[in-house]
C-alpha cells in the first residue's frame, strides 16, 4: 500500500569543507519517526551535481531514527558507491523512486562477548540519473514487526 500524505521525510545530508552541502538521500519513513545524526561523521569521497543539488556518489552516512511513541530506536546506514556492474540482488524485488530495487529482511549478530541479534532490513538499488548504487541498511530490535510498514515508506524516498 502506497502512502504519500502522511510520510515523514528526512534529508540525509552533510556539509563538507571541499564540496559544501551534499545529499545522500531523502528518506521517507513512517509518521512519528525522527532522524537523529550519529556521533560518527559521514564519509564523503565523491559527489555529482544534478540540477541545483549535489549528491554523494561515494560515501557512507550513519544515523538513527527514533519513534518515541513506540519506544523504538533503529540505526540507519546509507552506503553509496559508483555503479559497479549490475544491481546486486539481495532478496525480494522492490521499487524506490521509480528504480528497480531489491530488499532482504534478516538478523545480524553484534557484539563480541554479549552477542545480541538485531533485525535488519537492507534495500539496494541503482539510480541511473546520478549513476550511483545506494544501499540502505536499517537495524534494530523489534524491527521485524514493522518491516512491511517501513518498506512501504522507503519506496517513497528520493535519490535525485
Amino acid at each position: 500500500m502506497s502512502r504519500t500524505s502522511d510520510k515523514s521525510t528526512h534529508v540525509v545530508a552533510a556539509t563538507n569543507p571541499i564540496y559544501g552541502a551534499v545529499n545522500f538521500i531523502v528518506l521517507a519513513l513512517p509518521p512519528g519517526w525522527r532522524l537523529v545524526a550519529s556521533n560518527l561523521p559521514p564519509d564523503i569521497e565523491k559527489v555529482v551535481r544534478h540540477g541545483r543539488v549535489q549528491w554523494v556518489t561515494v560515501g557512507v552516512s550513519r544515523n538513527y531514527a527514533v519513534n518515541r511513541s513506540r519506544g523504538s530506536l533503529v540505526e540507519i546506514t546509507v552506503k553509496i558507491r559508483e555503479k559497479a556492474g549490475k544491481n546486486v540482488k539481495l532478496g525480494g524485488e522492490y521499487r524506490v523512486n521509480g528504480h528497480n530495487a531489491f530488499y532482504t529482511l534478516g538478523e545480524e549478530k553484534i557484539g563480541f562477548i554479549h552477542r545480541k541479534k538485531l533485525d535488519t532490513i537492507v534495500v539496494g538499488f541503482y539510480c541511473d540519473t546520478t549513476n550511483r548504487y545506494l544501499e540502505i541498511k536499517i537495524r534494530g530490535s523489534r524491527l521485524r514487526g514493522i518491516a512491511e510498514e517501513v518498506l512501504d515508506y522507503l519506496r517513497l524516498s528520493t535519490c535525485h
